[in-house]
């Protein structure tokens, strides 16, 4: 089965780091051979272009630089092309401000997908639809519908849309309830609101571009607990030293819960939610800072 993984960045050589980090480190290079790695960059001004180069170079990864900003549908749709023209069995889109935490990610993945015989996978719950943080696509069934990816707000919604209409099996798949993936939330918002670009569909609703986490309160820890990690082994993040820590074999574990901790009062950063947060503010929310996890790396 062969599956690309496609990535779209702007300007976010940090996370990107983080991401490259988890894929090599937590889960592997053995595991990732069944994988290509595709990052799609959308003109970055920052770092990424240079970390993008050498693993390009070093084969492995592949890459598309664009010569100006083509927003996240457009350039996810440069990576479907080449899905389809490649003959990909999975195109699976993660998105630049993921961690991805455990190793069993693609193998239980592949499974499930698999064995439902699914079109479409993503994680989905009742907090947030943020389908197109870690969402998986069978390339016939895209091919057969002629599906694309839109420009604007979120990408996957007309996708979704269009696959439920036309009948094709869409399931959920515990990506960040059960960590598989972190997905820190706001790469994508901030590099909206950075850019100040009044045409994508989710620029009214910058107000905030801090971490969100999708709600969950064992997340911050995690995250920073991931980051320590990282910085034993990436103490400056240069495309170089990166590289080097990539390419190493042995491999990492964090000690995870076994599910996420979701809070339905701490909501995405728009105005319905900040709305909603000034009406609790006066509620007792110590249960978020008094949380306390074990921070175990091994």
């Amino acid at each position: 089965m062969k599956i690309l993984i496609t990535i779209v960045n702007y300007n976010t050589s940090e996370l990107l780091a983080y991401l490259l980090f988890s894929l090599f480190r937590i889960v592997g290079h053995e595991l990732l051979r069944c994988c290509d790695i595709l990052i799609v960059d959308n003109n970055s001004i920052d770092d990424s272009k240079s970390i993008i180069e050498i693993f390009k170079q070093q084969e492995l990864i592949k890459a598309i630089f664009n010569p100006k900003q083509m927003y996240h549908g457009p350039a996810l749709n440069q990576g479907l092309k080449i899905a389809i023209r490649e003959e990909y069995d999975i195109f699976w889109i993660i998105d630049s401000d993921v961690v991805v935490l455990r190793a069993g990610i693609i193998k239980n993945a592949i499974d499930s997908f698999e064995s439902q015989q699914v079109d479409m996978m993503a994680q989905s719950n009742r907090y947030s639809k943020a389908h197109g943080s870690c969402m998986m696509l069978r390339v016939s069934t895209i091919k057969k519908l002629q599906g694309h990816f839109v420009h604007g707000g979120n990408v996957t919604r007309n996708l979704e849309k269009k696959y439920r209409r036309f009948g094709a099996t869409i399931r959920n798949f515990p990506f960040r309830n059960k960590y598989y993936i972190l997905h820190v939330g706001c790469g994508t918002r901030k590099a909206i609101k950075d850019m100040g670009d009044t045409t994508n569909a989710w620029y009214k609703d910058v107000a905030d571009c801090s971490p969100w986490y999708h709600g969950d309160l064992y997340a911050p820890t995690i995250h920073n607990n991931f980051k320590q990690l990282f910085r034993k082994e990436v103490p400056n993040i240069t495309p170089q030293i990166l590289y080097e820590a990539c390419i190493k074999r042995n491999k990492f574990k964090l000690i995870l819960p076994k599910r996420a901790h979701i809070n339905p009062r701490i909501l995405p950063p728009t105005p319905r939610g900040i709305r909603k947060r000034a009406k609790e503010a006066k509620k007792d929310l110590s249960d978020r800072s008094a949380l306390v996890f074990p921070a175990t790396l091994k």
